[in-house]
């Protein structure tokens, strides 16, 4: 049975976490409305949530008891009072009418679907953390008369199963509602991050610009404070300090050599080229050089048409949301395939090469890849060659590094790595260092390491009649 002191600690760790999500899931669903969808109340979003994962599991052994009703409307009440201005009346009534209809599993997916999507562009874990808040409040619930039932246990196990499998891009892209020609406007102070798709040229007018922009000095700071990268923070900061110069050779009426301000960003994936690619946008933008320093990131997919002349259209639209920031292209050699003669791709380079002349003062192009691949890519056509004659080589985290990428996405979501975990960490790390080769997915394999240990955790604490704080937020050796 659950006393009063399990129910003050459980409500505290939740309320600390809803704050937490609440940011990532606002500028989503913010998003969500300016690419002309609905508006949706993110706090109801989360109280409905939470109401119904409390009112399945309240009832998974058939009906609920009183305990369990009790214990339901003192942990409400508890948790959202502090965050947002409900009266109890009205709590309650939210709580009696989502336990009578009892629609079955909770479906969490346009939840969890808004903060991945938020945590995809941003590399934070917000998804991870509500997940963990569902997943404790349901084992809370179950846990309320000190037994969990067989019943119970299958609902739990069903649970974590259908929440830790809501991953995949395109049934993320289904969950929010997004068709074809709309995208995904994530707002990321004060640098905006669009995910192109198919761009319609009203949607790329109405891009805002920046505002209450970082400093010069902040945001070099924020370059420096990313874990490792040691090379290409020198090469940026050298790119930069130039820029710099010659902007205030140009202020003071001096002459200024024009060099071209695209770039080649080289190396694996998950070495951090489009977290440099964001915030080069913003120090651009803070030094000048472009009016409103947003990343508009794409692909292959978001620029080639299915028929010739389509991919100049959407080329184009992808560009034209770019200007006045940075257009960042991922994979950028899949435009220009060795291996045959492609006119589609040729036709989306032409059509760039253009948009890159013709707004050279107010576009700058970022292309990005495997090494060998871009180089050969880039000498695969004389205007590619003569636009980006600058590399910037992002070379894999080192083992060490990974475990600092570790440990930075367990404090994100509100859990600390113990020094027996740290210690497992860093031999694994080192072995798949070791073993790496081209699939090596640095900080994304950080990342998948960190879901996997957080699941890990839940299921060695679930069995627990009584979860302390410090084993909701610990993760130890055996969850490596």
């Amino acid at each position: 049975m659950m006393d009063r002191n399990s129910i003050t600690s459980m409500s505290q760790a939740l309320r600390t976490n809803i704050k937490e999500i609440s940011v990532p899931l606002g500028d989503a669903l913010a998003g969500r409305a300016r690419a002309g969808l609905s508006p949706i109340d993110g706090e109801q979003l989360v109280l409905d949530a939470l109401l119904q994962t409390v009112s399945h599991f309240a009832n998974a052994d058939g009906h609920i008891h009183g305990d369990e009703e009790t214990y339901a409307d003192q942990l409400v009440l508890s948790v959202f009072q502090g965050i947002r201005r409900f009266s109890g009346e009205e709590l309650t009534r939210q709580l009696r009418e989502t336990m009578l209809r009892n629609n079955g599993m909770p479906d969490m997916s346009f939840l969890l679907g808004c903060l991945q999507t938020y945590d995809n562009y941003h590399g934070t874990c917000s998804a991870f953390l509500a997940k963990g808040i569902l997943f404790r409040l349901a084992n809370a619930i179950c846990k309320v008369d000190g037994n969990i039932s067989d019943e119970e246990k299958r609902a739990l196990l069903d649970f974590e199963q259908k929440i830790y499998t809501i991953d995949s891009d395109e049934k993320k892209r289904a969950l929010l509602g997004f068709e074809q020609n709309f995208y995904t406007e994530v707002q990321i102070e004060p640098c905006e991050v669009i995910v192109a798709a198919s761009l319609t040229q009203k949607q790329a007018q109405g891009l805002s610009g920046t505002k209450g922009a970082k400093s010069f000095e902040q945001l070099t700071q924020e370059l420096n404070n990313l874990v490792g990268l040691e090379s290409v923070k020198e090469d940026v900061k050298a790119l930069v300090n130039f820029l710099k110069v010659q902007e205030i050779r140009r202020a003071k009426g001096l002459p200024a050599p024009t060099i071209s301000h695209h770039l080649v960003f080289s190396g694996s994936p998950g070495t951090g080229k489009t977290t440099v690619a964001r915030l080069l946008a913003r120090i651009y933008a803070s030094l000048g050089i472009l009016p409103k320093g947003h990343l508009v990131e794409t692909d292959r997919a978001g620029m080639v048409g299915g028929y010739l002349g389509q991919t100049a259209i959407k080329t184009k639209e992808v560009a034209s949301a770019a200007l006045g920031g940075v257009l960042f292209i991922d994979e950028a050699y899949s435009l220009s395939p060795s291996e045959a003669k492609d006119q589609y791709g040729q036709e989306a380079i032409d059509t760039l090469l253009k948009m890159m002349e013709d707004s050279r003062h107010e576009l700058v192009v970022v292309v990005a890849g495997y090494t060998d691949k871009m180089r050969t890519f880039v000498d695969s056509n004389p205007g590619l060659r003569s636009r980006f004659n600058q590399y910037i080589e992002f070379e894999d985290y080192q083992p060490g590094q990974l475990v600092e990428i570790f440990e930075g996405f367990a404090r994100s979501a509100g859990y600390q790595v113990s020094q027996a975990a740290r210690n497992r960490l860093i031999f694994v790390f080192q072995e798949r260092f070791v073993a790496r080769d081209k699939s090596f997915g640095n900080a994304r394999l950080a990342r998948n390491m960190f879901e996997t240990s957080i699941r890990n955790q839940a299921n060695r604490i679930a069995p627990i009649a009584d979860i302390s704080l410090e084993l909701l937020t610990t993760i130890d050796e055996d969850d490596v």
